[in-house]
């Protein structure tokens, strides 16, 4: 990923693994498991140049048997909370951005003069 967008390394991530219908399958998937929570033992597999600075974590693994529709529903739940969850964190980020704004405008309007063309009351 951080060849292609390495800013995509710090969004949530989850991985579906088709094809889980085909003969062997089973094992494979339980291999890709055991590299995936190993991962740094398996980097020599890799290319020099193809091996990662750091490693994707999964938030989710879902075996998926598109040829019977098994995992998919499961698969559309976790990407729907996972858009809940992210949009949450970004629109906490943006409010928190506003009230600091907020906070800095109120700073500065105290600190400095009224405009020459501004009402005063209460005087």
């Amino acid at each position: 990923l951080e060849l292609y967008k390495e800013e995509l390394q710090t969004k949530p991530a989850l991985l579906a693994v088709n094809k889980m219908d085909l003969p062997g399958a089973q094992d494979m998937f339980h291999v890709l498991m055991n590299q995936l929570q190993n991962p740094k033992d398996f980097l020599h597999l890799f290319k020099k140049n193809m091996i990662p600075e750091r490693t994707v974590e999964f938030q989710h693994i879902i075996p998926i048997f598109a040829i019977t529709g098994e995992g998919i529903e499961e698969l559309k739940n976790y990407i729907r909370k996972s858009l809940d969850e992210h949009a949450n964190q970004e629109n906490g980020a943006y409010h928190k951005k506003q009230l600091l704004n907020l906070q800095i405008s109120n700073t500065i309007s105290y600190n400095e003069p009224p405009p020459n063309n501004a009402i005063l009351t209460g005087m």
